[in-house]
């Protein structure tokens, strides 16, 4: 964590960002286990569109009105000029194109168009999806070249009804996770399996229902605190030569 570029950065020269000594602690920390994500097990397979379980994708948004109608935009749209195997784009929320999951190569040169970047879940008019083809008057990054290199404007403003149509798409994505809630969301209840064994292992008692309120990071503390070696306690006093 010494070498982190980002414990350099909360010092305030970083846009006057300044974190206390307990930030920063914490931060270190945090970098020291290997930056974990969500810090909990309760969030394996909740609140993602296309999660894996089973080494199947769950919750996916294939079958969605929204999803078939921003496909076929990009269909039609888009693929003749993404049309290879290294610039195609993803044409749902959780289309991989081909990407594996688990065993990825950071130089794999089609994570740089990943349904995990070109989609913003949490503000979907700011998609690169959305604004990569856009034209810069109407707020967009004009991205998008023919053969030759000129600029094409795809989208010419937000009044495209193609437009209109990738941004429901992405729109119903940011609407299921509102839903089926992410584990740092308001409302967020672990699957049923993580309170099962929460349960098996005494952490929680056996008339727990799965559906009652936990505090999923109290309960991976005390899951891991009943790891503990705890050395036997005797009341006798032993003696020796």
């Amino acid at each position: 964590s010494a070498a982190s570029r980002i414990m350099k950065m909360l010092d305030g020269s970083h846009y006057g960002v300044k974190a206390t000594a307990e930030e920063k602690r914490l931060m270190r920390l945090w970098i020291d286990v290997g930056a974990p994500y969500p810090g909990t097990y309760a969030a394996l397979g909740c609140g993602s569109i296309g999660g894996y379980f089973a080494n199947r994708q769950i919750n996916v948004d294939t079958h969605w009105p929204t999803t078939r109608a921003g496909a076929e935009v990009v269909s039609r749209r888009c693929k003749s000029c993404h049309n290879s195997k290294v610039d195609i784009l993803p044409s749902t929320l959780v289309d991989e194109r081909g990407i594996s999951f688990w065993r990825f190569e950071l130089s794999d040169p089609r994570l740089k168009l990943s349904r995990h970047i070109v989609f913003n879940l949490s503000r979907p008019e700011k998609s690169l999806m959305l604004l990569a083809p856009l034209s810069k008057s109407s707020g967009g990054f004009g991205l998008c070249r023919d053969k030759k290199g000129k600029v094409v404007d795809v989208f010419k403003d937000r009044s495209d009804p193609d437009y209109k149509k990738l941004l429901a798409m992405i729109a119903a994505g940011k609407d299921n996770l509102q839903t089926i809630k992410r584990f740092d969301m308001p409302g967020f209840r672990p699957l049923p399996q993580y309170v099962r064994e929460m349960r098996r292992y005494g952490i929680l008692p056996a008339d727990h229902r799965d559906n009652d309120p936990v505090d999923p990071y109290e309960l991976d503390r005390r899951y891991w605190k009943s790891l503990w070696y705890r050395p036997p306690v005797s009341t006798e006093t032993s003696m020796s030569d």
